[in-house]
């Protein structure tokens, strides 16, 4: 390829990454409209957030969905598949987008907490925290909205 030409990847709509998506995003819709504001591939500086869910109560969450098939566990130090840490950092990337999102509404300190959520609901999930970051599988996540 020559180098001036850019790089561009297509993710298919059928991906693992698309299907879990729209498995999460299915779950999220049968939130009862009342209680819930649901807002699916929300745009962001760094790329997007998959899913952002409002309590009518006031709570908030941000929601990252995770495609893997796997024991997902959490070593005290790195969030890992199968024993071995993934490749990226999911928890420092769901900080940036909390930080990116405050910052972007302009709220001050305390003003709104978000949760952030990481959900693998095709995983085998071993870990219900990591620095901060709530770890959960599909039915998990629901109740966690829930409660």
């Amino acid at each position: 390829m020559a180098p001036d030409k850019a790089r561009r990847f297509y993710i298919s709509r059928n991906s693992w990454a698309a299907q879990a998506e729209r498995k999460v995003r299915r779950a999220l819709e049968e939130l009862p409209m009342d209680r819930f504001i649901v807002m699916n591939d929300v745009r962001i500086k760094y790329g997007n957030i998959d899913h952002l869910v409002i309590r009518d109560d006031g709570k908030a969450y941000i929601i990252d969905t995770k495609s893997h098939h796997g024991r997902v566990t959490f070593d005290g130090n790195a969030l890992c598949l199968n024993g071995r840490p993934f490749k990226q950092n999911y928890i420092s990337q769901m900080n940036r987008n909390i930080r990116w999102i405050k910052e972007f509404i302009g709220l001050s300190p305390g003003q709104l907490w978000f949760t952030a959520i990481l959900v693998f609901p095709n995983a085998a999930v071993h870990a219900r925290r990591a620095k901060g970051v709530t770890i959960a599988t599909l039915p998990e996540l629901m109740n966690v909205l829930q409660c």
